[in-house]
């Protein structure tokens, strides 16, 4: 009886060992107790590849956080600059400036004045002003020395050259001068309208088609040049550009004349190579103070 016994305990640990010598056996209970599935080798390979998802999830979440915070840093750049451009002055703006205290004295005179001491045209009853003028004549500090010929009317506006022009009743397409071309945009260029007839010819005194032209109107000293002509016994007339920057309170269109007299004058001798506000008020500066009167 003990003999069999043993026998058929040896056959069962054969058995057993035949068992857990094959690859395909399940694990034994015993050998799962106190491990978790994640503990197996298959568990393992299960956790890093969780775990590389994450990382790719997270990884993409934060490039995507990182492109949007770029794009968003760029577009408000972008945007700042673009608001920055808007906001800078044009380098066409028509600035006034101060009336130097070396031509104070004259100015004064010259608003004053009923007559020229030096008359430069022929006109017996003078030239006619809409807004009235004490010397309705084209005057010049000498009768023989015409470096600048000088006036006072009033400002009529001129559209010539401009379709911008409200109220504007007898603009042309067209004016006297011409720059590289083209006819001066009475809109843009700050010019003035000089007088071209039997009683006075403005070249005959040295001026031409764009020639600087200071002009001192409301308080301030602006800059301009001879960009039109007019063949009538009318004086005192400028582009509506002009008139706007003497008059920026007055509601100036191109059907009104600006309210206050205005000092024109017109410097001999060149004609500007340069439309630019900025090189009109240097060169008609620099000549101004050569000036005696």
């Amino acid at each position: 009886m003990v003999g069999r016994l043993r026998l058929a305990v040896i056959l069962l640990a054969l058995c057993l060992t035949f068992v857990l010598a094959s690859p395909d056996a399940p694990a034994p209970a015993l050998a799962l107790a106190g491990r978790s599935e994640i503990d197996t080798p298959a568990g393992r390979l299960v956790k890093r590849r969780r775990h590389n998802r994450h990382r790719s999830r997270r990884h993409r979440k934060k490039s995507s956080h990182h492109r949007r915070h770029k794009s968003s840093h760029k577009s408000s750049h972008h945007s700042h600059k673009t608001s920055h451009k808007a906001h800078v002055t044009p380098s066409n703006t028509i600035r006034g400036e101060p009336i130097p205290r070396e031509l104070q004295s004259f100015v004064r005179q010259a608003f004053k004045a009923r007559k020229c001491q030096h008359q430069l045209d022929t006109e017996k009853d003078g030239f006619q002003s809409s807004g009235g003028s004490p010397n309705p004549h084209y005057c010049g500090s000498s009768s023989k020395d015409t470096k600048a010929v000088w006036w006072v009317a009033n400002m009529d506006v001129d559209c010539d050259g401009t379709t911008k022009c409200p109220g504007n009743p007898d603009g042309q397409s067209q004016t006297a001068a011409t720059f590289r071309g083209s006819f001066l945009d009475a809109a843009v260029v700050p010019y003035v309208v000089i007088n071209q007839q039997s009683s006075f010819n403005f070249e005959d005194f040295g001026l031409k088609l764009l020639s600087p032209v200071t002009v001192i109107c409301n308080g301030k000293m602006f800059s301009a040049v001879i960009g039109d002509t007019n063949a009538v016994s009318q004086m005192g007339e400028g582009s509506i550009a002009l008139a706007k920057a003497c008059f920026p309170h007055d509601n100036i269109t191109g059907n009104n004349a600006a309210p206050n007299q205005v000092l024109y004058i017109a410097h001999s001798g060149q004609a500007m190579d340069s439309l630019s506000p900025s090189k009109i008020s240097a060169d008609a500066s620099r000549l101004i103070s050569k000036l005696q009167f």
